[in-house]
């Protein structure tokens, strides 16, 4: 399908990227934004991508392309957090949000170094992000992948464990050398009601950023970002 003519084959403005770091490669992501302002496409993209990866541009960048009310995830794996050279915290979840991009915070429990102690405190420590939306996933084997390979040889995988029940948001599918199988419930269950308890519903935190970024940049000079943010108002 032709480039110019997605959006009216789909009769969409509005795409999700499958790639779990879109905005590293910044040459690509680059072209694909001069192709749209070419096309005069006020298209809204759904992407995933690290904070490191995210601080690469400028905000006036990210506003003139991702969208508003759907915007960017970025993931928060344990302890690698705490050495990104970005303050994900006190930077940019606060500066997307202001600017109508919402957010998207992943976090995957039970890594091999978590205990049930600090991952209570890894837990405070994603939420305190206040992202617009957040995602709690179970560490999981997954079939085919490297992963999976090696619990088999280590013989850490749990055989009575359905495959319909491998997905991430029930239990353990493994044995986990500080958190039994019953206790890895129990702890998604908890990372999502702190994230409810401490930051509110999530479609209140998505109305409020998109009405941010309404009231900043309805009238904003370049007619592909006022013409986006007008739609999604």
């Amino acid at each position: 399908m032709p480039f110019g003519d997605i959006d009216s084959q789909l009769h969409s403005s509005a795409f999700f990227l499958l790639d779990e770091n879109f905005l590293l490669h910044r040459d690509r992501a680059m072209q694909l934004l001069t192709r749209m302002r070419e096309r005069n496409k006020s298209w809204a993209l759904y992407v995933f991508s690290s904070a490191n990866a995210i601080a690469q541009y400028s905000i006036e960048t990210l506003v003139s392309w991702v969208c508003p009310g759907s915007g960017s995830g970025w993931n928060h794996r344990g302890r690698t957090t705490r050495s990104w050279r970005t303050p994900t915290r006190s930077k940019w979840s606060s500066v997307l949000r202001e600017h109508g991009i919402a957010t998207i915070g992943s976090s995957i429990i039970g890594l091999p170094h978590h205990t049930v102690e600090n991952l209570r405190e890894e837990i405070e420590y994603a939420i305190s992000h206040e992202t617009d939306f957040h995602q709690f996933m179970l560490y999981t084997p997954m079939p085919g992948t490297p992963l999976h390979e090696k619990s088999l040889r280590e013989g850490s995988l749990l055989p009575e464990v359905p495959y319909a029940d491998i997905h991430g948001q029930f239990k353990f599918n493994f044995r986990h050398p500080n958190i039994s199988r019953d206790e890895s419930k129990r702890l998604l269950d908890w990372a999502f009601r702190r994230d409810y308890e401490s930051n509110g519903p999530s479609v209140y935190r998505l109305f409020k950023t998109m009405l941010t970024g309404w009231r900043r940049y309805s009238q904003h000079p370049d007619p592909r970002v006022s013409r986006r943010f007008h739609r999604e108002g």
